[in-house]
């Protein structure tokens, strides 16, 4: 008589041993799936940030731009700048001055 652990793998496969350490957990996989899914989501933002901004540059403000403190980032008909864009950044108000932005106006950079 053969004993199973000595005939090797046979047609029942290998071990369940072995399958179970070459094979990752379902748990850690879908963490994984969740990370890739959360960088991804992540990188769409940046670039939709990045497209929002390259748009903006050089169209007038429709309003005065101001940060919480009351500061101001860009006067009403200035064209945004590379450095207003940095100022809304730095104080907490990148969406209000793309909000700002007269898209209609003809874009000096491009005409």
């Amino acid at each position: 008589m053969i004993n199973r652990s000595d005939a090797g793998p046979g047609p029942a496969g290998p071990p369940r041993s072995i399958e179970r350490r070459s094979r990752p957990r379902r748990g850690r996989l879908w963490e994984q799936v969740q990370e890739k899914i959360l960088r991804l989501e992540a990188h769409l933002a940046q670039e939709r940030e990045r497209r929002r901004i390259n748009l903006a540059l050089g169209r007038p403000a429709l309003r005065t731009v101001l940060d919480a403190r009351g500061r101001v980032i860009l006067e009403f008909g200035q064209p945004v700048t590379r450095a207003a864009v940095l100022r809304a950044r730095r104080w907490g108000a990148l969406e209000d001055l793309l909000v700002a932005v007269d898209y209609a106006a003809d874009n000096p950079r491009t005409s």
